[in-house]
């Protein structure tokens, strides 16, 4: 005979069975981990900005403070610090960073689904989360001691904390400092915070909202000064204007023929503007072949079949993206997805400005929104089809 025990037990089985969200977290996390132990076997990847990072990481142990190009990189060499002073060699301070890093991706991918779920519904969600568990790339950035897998993640995060604050202002205690450390990892993010802002400004009533933006008007006024120092400060490193007149389409590897600029003032926001004045067609030129580099991301030195691959995925999911944004507008889009969307152009205006590179993180940094928009658009595609044939059906 079988016992209570038993059958509760087999209830409980059919429950997990039946329940999709148990089964999209256990399926998501088993490719996650999957994927992560084939890339993060070999360990962490130090090269590149490493150095940087490491030697920001120890004027901050020493001198306390942060000094040049890393007040750029904040948050990710106080990241590197911390590894440091709890681990005995260098090393496993790496070693350190890339779980710390794998982790957060981990989280990022609940994160994921709870944005599925609150902006488009259960069958977007379960789709965002199982393509963002399988994807490659993003995953790829965890072994890396950069600050990109951390920024793709808080880029998430952040995003789905200020989303819930909007339903219960108490999600502000995560969201403030979410956003915070999201900015202090890359400069990325400080372009980043106006989206945030006129979203967070958004949850107020409309006097409360008029008054909050005639505040931050004249503060961008009498801070005017600072914040084109500070924008100077942060593209120094890059040379927008050098950018410019070498015809940078990937960073060190692909280049366009550009018009040189006569004069230079020396303030990048004057000279860019001046540039563009001179020489639209050119600017403009180069900047359209930026994004589309950087969005269709198959490269040269990428085997047949990868690019292979890509060529056929990539237009499709950009397809099916725009169709998950009509899709939003025709259902009268919200500011949840405004939130996604000016993200998304906001990260697309700084390749345009600067340049593409020939790896994928800058992509990477808006994929998973993206994604979204693709997989809202699916889920719609398919309740056509499905509709379509059960129409013929019944006439039939």
């Amino acid at each position: 005979m079988i016992n209570a025990n038993e059958i509760m037990n087999y209830h409980s089985f059919k429950n997990i069975l039946v329940n999709r969200k148990i089964i999209t977290f256990l399926v998501s996390s088993l490719i996650f981990v999957s994927i992560s132990a084939l890339i993060l076997e070999s360990g962490p990847y130090i090269g590149g900005d490493t150095r940087h990072y490491t030697a920001g990481a120890d004027e901050l142990i020493k001198k306390h403070k942060i000094t040049g190009r890393n007040q750029n990189y904040s948050g990710y060499v106080a990241v590197v610090a911390l590894a440091k002073l709890v681990s005995s060699s260098e090393e496993k301070s790496f070693h350190l960073i890339m779980l710390i890093q794998a982790a957060v991706s981990f989280f990022a991918m609940f994160c994921v689904y709870r944005l599925g779920e609150e902006l488009f519904g259960k069958t977007t969600a379960i789709l965002g989360a199982i393509s963002f568990s399988a994807n490659f790339y993003i995953i790829f950035w965890s072994k890396q001691i950069h600050t990109d897998s951390l920024f793709i993640s808080f880029v998430i995060i952040a995003s789905l904390a200020l989303i819930l604050s909007s339903r219960n202002k108490m999600w502000l205690v995560a969201a403030i400092p979410a956003l915070i450390f999201m900015a202090s990892l890359r400069p990325n993010g400080l372009f980043y915070i106006p989206v945030f802002l006129v979203y967070l400004v958004s949850l107020f009533k409309a006097k409360t909202r008029a008054a909050i933006y005639a505040l931050l008007f004249i503060s961008a006024l009498i801070a005017a000064t600072f914040i084109t120092g500070e924008v100077q400060k942060a593209t120094d490193r890059i040379q927008l204007i050098d950018r410019l007149e070498d015809g940078t389409i990937l960073w060190a590897k692909e280049f366009k023929a550009m018009p040189k600029m006569e004069n230079r003032s020396g303030n990048v926001v004057k000279d860019l503007t001046s540039y563009l004045v001179s020489y639209p067609v050119e600017t403009l030129s180069l900047m359209f072949t930026r994004i589309y580099r950087s969005y269709f991301f198959w490269r040269d030195d990428y085997s047949a079949r990868h690019q292979m691959a890509l060529m056929i995925a990539l237009p499709l999911i950009y397809l099916f993206a725009i169709a998950g944004l009509a899709r939003s507008f025709m259902n009268n889009i919200g500011k949840d997805h405004l939130l996604l969307l000016g993200i998304i152009l906001a990260q697309t205006f700084i390749v345009a400005g600067t340049f593409a590179v020939h790896d994928t993180r800058f992509t990477c940094y808006i994929f998973t929104f993206i994604m979204l928009f693709a997989c809202y658009g699916v889920e719609w595609g398919w309740q056509t089809v499905t509709s379509a044939i059960s129409k013929r059906g019944e006439g039939a």
